[in-house]
């Protein structure tokens, strides 16, 4: 289902909000685990304590404990870039 306008200038103002370029998992693609759930999540970092779900949700959430995706610095793009085209991301689902 498309986002409606509001809905995306509400999640690009909580990325800009939420946003830390000083924490080492910005704009990092990260990846976690849930109890009891085998399957493995994916988001970009945003802060220390925050990680953009790039999943169903399309939105930040707050999470601590997330790894780092290894084997993908070759093709990944700077952090700074990374945001930017998170932030351009939502817009392109309507």
């Amino acid at each position: 289902m498309p986002l409606s306008s509001e809905v995306i200038e509400n999640v690009i103002n909580e990325i800009d909000c939420i946003a830390d370029p000083s924490s080492k998992r910005y704009g990092y693609l990260l990846n976690w685990q849930n109890p009891f759930d085998p399957f493995w999540h994916y988001g970009i970092g945003l802060s220390d304590t925050h990680i953009f779900d790039t999943g169903r949700g399309l939105c930040p959430f707050e999470r601590k404990e997330a790894k780092f995706v290894i084997g993908i610095d070759p093709i990944a793009f700077e952090p700074k870039q990374t945001i930017e085209r998170l932030k351009h991301a939502p817009r392109l689902n309507r």
